[in-house]
């Protein structure tokens, strides 16, 4: 089969045609543009969100030697809407391993449970919990449901503070450190991991 098989010339084919299917290229062609830029609007107007540690720390001051007792680990975050809709912090996921917090001993998770509660605060709090290390008594800490469904909204170009910490009560295990396994999740699938190993020391440290 050749090409004539396939397009049927007309002989009467002339100007007049060339002109008006030229005219109609141009117009799809900018179909095709208008097209383009109405993705890349689309695109543009999604939440981009920009995420900044602004303090983390550790307390261990309520641990003895053996790392038995209460361990504290705080974070204060920005998160910065760069896109053109509302974005939203839809709460906390485990990341590395399907726990909060697993029990470090010479550079090995033991498979044991423990006990990890997190707890978020209205404005930053680790200056109150360095002047008195049982503040956290005094506070409810977040359930499974709470933290899977913070749904904090960021709108576009602005900017969300988020204070929390993560306690760990060890009451009777020797264990040298801890591994830390969270991250946050965003309406865009956006994930920031915050996992983070840790060893002990005997008093309060910034990191």
């Amino acid at each position: 089969m050749f090409l004539a098989d396939i397009i049927k010339f007309d002989p009467t084919f002339g100007w007049k045609e060339i002109i008006a299917l030229c005219a109609a290229a141009f117009s799809l062609g900018g179909v095709a543009v208008a097209f383009v830029n109405y993705l890349l609007a689309r695109r543009s107007a999604r939440p981009r969100i920009d995420l900044q540690v602004l303090y983390a720390a550790f307390d261990s001051r309520g641990m003895n030697p053996a790392g038995m007792g209460r361990f504290v680990y705080y974070w204060t975050i920005d998160m910065t809407n760069q896109g053109g809709r509302v974005g939203t912090l839809h709460g906390f996921r485990y990341s590395k391993v399907p726990r909060f917090a697993v029990f470090l001993r010479d550079g090995k998770l033991l498979d044991q449970p423990l006990r990890a509660s997190i707890y978020v605060f209205d404005t930053p709090q680790f200056d109150a919990m360095t002047n008195e290390p049982t503040l956290l008594n005094r506070m409810k800490p977040k359930t499974a449901e709470e933290l899977g469904t913070l749904n904090i909204n960021i709108p576009a170009g602005e900017t969300k503070s988020l204070s929390f910490a993560l306690a760990v009560d060890n009451p009777d295990t020797s264990i040298d450190g801890y591994l830390l396994s969270l991250k946050l999740l965003f309406n865009n699938g956006y994930e920031h991991d915050l996992t983070t190993a840790v060893g002990f020391s005997k008093h309060l440290q910034r990191v």
